[in-house]
């Protein structure tokens, strides 16, 4: 009884460590080392170029978005530019400014005289036009030691030298100085003003008609618009951030993180910042194709790229930022799923190899066994074994339905990015369809320049000859005059004749009323020449200030038609881009549908090995009931 106690404690053993024995390890070791490997190789391969075909598109759409945004704030730049040159040139600034400085100095330093209202009512009308058409805040004029003689803006507190309320080293003061000594259009930089306002202005010197300095131009810099332009999003993400960096790699304009108490207060001392001014040293500021993976002013890891924005004499850098793990979000997802998918099937293999080494050591073991004695034991084993393979058939079932819930999606994704790309397209041809329209826009308006040029070259032609008539007008006004004197003469010599003379002095005084009557008649034809004369005088000064304005809309709508081809351009490499994606996740599906394929197979040969169980356990059965009866008939 004892022996047969052990003997059967000797079988549960065995049933239940399965993997004892060399053979059995060597077979679960194989079993799983060729179901690991290529899942770990294939995982890899498509995390890592998901990975970077993400990153590449990511790069691009941040290199487009500076180069767009620069390119706008470029244009910006240059119309206040040509402004400001416009109005340091202008002919009228400089006697304005001179009479002004004239009037302050002859007044001891007082403003607001009768003689300054005179000069003002003068010459201030087209500084305030300009100033309405153009849309600025405001127009200053300084004089060399800093005084605000002139001031669009009626606030503004004429009179007293700008410099009084400025620290030492302003800014504002240094650039003032610059402009006097180079002569050169110059950016003061941004600075905070007692009222916590960002300012800055664009200073350019201003002389007379003998090229001698007398006072500077100041125009205020569009702070606002500049932050506006900066801080639009373009969709690029919830974590974008664009911002504008000095060369002391101080901020200037806000970042979305930090608020208005960063500006001229930040510093932003990151892989970017110091690229840039490496670029900027080696005067290579086309160097934000190298756009890197970097930690910013926030301690926060992030994609970064950055390009040279350029104000008068001063070089600014645009930092544009996503954040890194905004960017990486899908792949990490996608890594997870893959993790949490070989996690299965290394599971699914370890189950497996569980059964067929069980079910060998199970049969060397039921082979040397006495059938009489073991036929219950096995038939217990057997259920045990239908029972563990109907579970596993279950969760294999379970797995197989989340794998194809992971090929819907995938599916869904690929339709999702396919619309994109045709959006994008779509995008696409409307902008050259807009750069079609401006350049046929610019032709037009090139042709109604040149006619307009024409009219200007006639009215010149048509002043001249009316110069020559009113030449000959006055050359009639003098024959007048001779003529008048010629009659008084021949009437004094009428009347020293007496008699004899009298015929003569009725001629004489018919003569100086017909030379009175022309010298009238000349008088109104020469006003009427003149009044004549300064109408053209106006329509050629309106003609030529047309002139000038179709030239500027010209520049502008090539600048705009420019922009619509880079817009276009930049469509083109993103629909590329999502090209790659749709084609990315197309392979992704495909591995997907044949793991789902792999796994269907297994499910299949588990149902055969369930219904091989049952098969088995009643032939156990039926060997048992054959064993017992032999017995008996024994």
């Amino acid at each position: 009884m004892r022996e047969l106690l052990s003997k059967k404690l000797n079988l549960s053993v065995k049933f239940l460590s399965p993997f004892k024995g060399k053979m059995s390890r060597k077979l679960m070791f194989w079993f799983l080392l060729i179901s690991i490997i290529p899942l770990y190789i294939a995982g890899i391969f498509i995390y890592q170029s998901n990975l970077d075909v993400l990153t590449k598109q990511s790069q691009s759409r941040l290199v487009s978005v500076v180069k767009l945004k620069n390119q706008y704030l470029s244009n910006m730049i240059n119309n206040y530019l040509k402004d400001i040159n416009y109005l340091v040139h202008n002919e009228t600034t400089g006697i304005f400014l001179s009479e002004l400085t004239n009037v302050y100095q002859g007044n001891k330093n007082n403003i607001r005289s009768f003689k300054w209202e005179m000069v003002y009512d003068k010459f201030s009308q087209h500084l305030l036009e300009f100033r309405n058409n153009r849309g600025y805040q405001d127009i200053l004029l300084f004089d060399l030691s800093g005084t605000i003689l002139f001031s669009a803006n009626t606030n503004t507190e004429l009179g007293r030298e700008f410099f009084e309320r400025l620290e030492p080293k302003s800014r504002f003061k240094q650039a003032f100085s610059k402009a006097i000594k180079t002569g050169h259009v110059i950016f003061t930089d941004f600075e905070i003003n007692n009222q916590n306002q960002v300012n800055a202005y664009l200073l350019q010197i201003i002389t007379d008609q003998l090229g001698d300095k007398v006072g500077l131009a100041a125009i205020p810099f569009p702070y606002k618009t500049l932050s506006k332009v900066l801080r639009d999003q373009l969709n690029m993400g919830k974590t974008q951030d664009t911002y504008l960096i000095g060369q002391d790699k101080i901020m200037r304009t806000q970042s979305r993180f930090s608020g208005h108490n960063a500006i001229l207060k930040q510093l932003v001392d990151t892989q970017a910042s110091q690229d840039w001014l490496k670029a900027l040293t080696s005067k290579q500021t086309n160097e934000n194709a190298k756009i890197k993976v970097y930690t910013d002013y926030r301690g926060v890891e992030v994609l970064g790229s950055w390009d040279t924005l350029i104000i008068a004499d001063k070089s600014l850098a645009i930092i544009n930022e996503i954040d890194w793990s905004e960017i990486s979000e899908p792949i990490t997802k996608m890594k997870e799923s893959l993790i949490t998918t070989g996690l299965i099937s290394v599971g699914i293999v370890f189950i497996v190899v569980l059964i067929v080494a069980h079910s060998i050591s199970g049969s060397l073991t039921h082979s040397v066994s006495d059938i009489s004695s073991s036929s219950s034991q096995i038939d217990a084993t057997m259920s045990q074994q239908a029972s563990v393979s109907q579970s596993l058939t279950s969760s294999i079932t379970e797995i197989t339905s989340t794998i194809n819930e992971l090929d819907t999606t995938a599916k869904n994704n690929t339709k999702q990015a396919e619309n994109i790309i045709n959006e994008t397209e779509q995008g696409k041809k409307l902008a050259e369809q807009g750069s079609i329209k401006i350049a046929s826009t610019v032709e037009d308006m090139s042709k109604l320049k040149d006619e307009m040029t024409a009219i200007t070259e006639q009215i010149d032609s048509l002043n001249v000859q009316i110069q020559e008539i009113s030449n000959i007008t006055y050359m009639v006004l003098e024959l007048a005059d001779q003529t008048r004197m010629l009659s008084l003469n021949a009437a004094v010599e009428a009347i020293r004749s007496g008699e004899h003379g009298a015929g003569f002095k009725v001629v004489a005084k018919e003569i100086r009323n017909l030379s009175d009557e022309s010298k009238r008649s000349a008088k109104q034809i020469g006003q009427l020449l003149r009044d004549i004369q300064k109408s053209m005088t106006t329509t050629m000064t309106s003609t030529s200030n047309s002139v000038k304005t179709m030239n500027k809309s010209v520049d502008i709508s090539s600048e705009i038609s420019e922009t619509f081809n880079s817009l276009a351009q930049t469509y083109i490499g993103t629909a590329n881009d999502l090209e790659q994606i749709v084609q990315n996740i197309k392979q992704e599906t495909l591995s997907i549908k044949q793991v789902y394929d792999a796994m269907v197979s297994i499910q299949q040969g588990q149902s055969e090995n369930t219904r091989g169980f049952k098969q088995v356990q009643e032939n156990i059965i039926n060997l048992g009931n054959v064993a017992k009866r032999l017995k008996d008939m024994v």
